[in-house]
């Protein structure tokens, strides 16, 4: 944390805003699913005012022990899902907030992401959001992350992520304020997951008078099978589009269709 001051003839001037910031390049990684067995937050970080908020690791009895989520009348623990990330017992005054930020993400290579996720939260909207920003620069709201009633059940979400795909330098975060909701407060996360579908690297045309030949390399393991990954001749390609089936359609013409793969 740190604040800017200039100094003039006439004295020091009045502080700044308050803003937090971190010295040199942070680490990039290959995105996996974060499911939390291991007992640690998986490269994920929790940054609270109140250490008594971060967020900390166990299973639903130890989220019903620690009292996290049973802070108001009606509150309801959430149910089994075996090891999750939930907040601490600490958030439990309004104004109240905790992030979980991950680490950086590399989706140079791709075209398009979508991150799904489970998730408890018993209170209402604006209590669990979800961020992404890219560079370390602000912060982009993607969806909010919330539950409401007392049931304790988890549910599933998934939003698009396909703005930030190209980038090198892309994190996520999610946070949770305090809401003085009747079914309890606090954020649990689990089987966090960012999929992605790589773009073509090195495309090449090669044209003749008869026909165009498109060929590219696939930049990772995530990218679409390829059917044919030696090529195929046109007249075989025509007789794979005839079979029973196949309703690969789009382009409508038969000589372009998707079925050849990656050449």
């Amino acid at each position: 944390d740190y604040y800017v001051t200039a100094v003039y003839d006439e004295g020091t001037s009045v502080f700044s805003n308050e803003a937090s910031a971190r010295a040199g390049m942070p680490e990039v990684v290959m995105m996996g699913e974060t499911d939390f067995e291991d007992m640690t937050l998986g490269g994920w970080e929790s940054i609270s005012a109140d250490p008594a908020a971060a967020f900390v690791v166990g299973d639903s009895a130890a989220a019903a022990a620690s009292g996290a989520f049973t802070n108001t009348a009606g509150a309801v623990n959430p149910a089994p899902h075996g090891n999750f990330a939930y907040t601490g017992a600490g958030l439990m005054a309004p104004g109240d907030q905790v992030w979980l930020l991950s680490p950086n993400f590399d989706l140079l290579d791709n075209t398009s992401a979508e991150i799904r996720f489970s998730a408890y939260n018993p209170a209402y909207w604006d209590t669990g959001k979800l961020w992404a920003r890219v560079n370390m620069g602000p912060w982009d709201e993607v969806m909010d992350v919330f539950q409401y009633g007392a049931t304790g059940d988890w549910v599933e979400f998934s939003a698009p992520m396909s703005n930030y795909a190209g980038h090198d330098h892309v994190q996520l975060a999610f946070s949770s304020t305090y809401g003085t909701w009747f079914y309890g407060n606090g954020l649990a996360l689990d089987d966090i997951s960012l999929n992605v579908i790589s773009g073509p690297q090195n495309l090449e045309a090669v044209a003749t008078i008869d026909d165009i030949t498109l060929s590219w390399d696939a930049p990772s393991d995530a990218s679409r099978p390829n059917e044919y990954p030696n090529g195929v001749d046109p007249i075989e390609k025509d007789l794979a589009l005839a079979l029973p089936g196949n309703d690969d359609v789009l382009p409508p013409h038969p000589n372009f269709s998707r079925v050849q793969g990656d050449s």
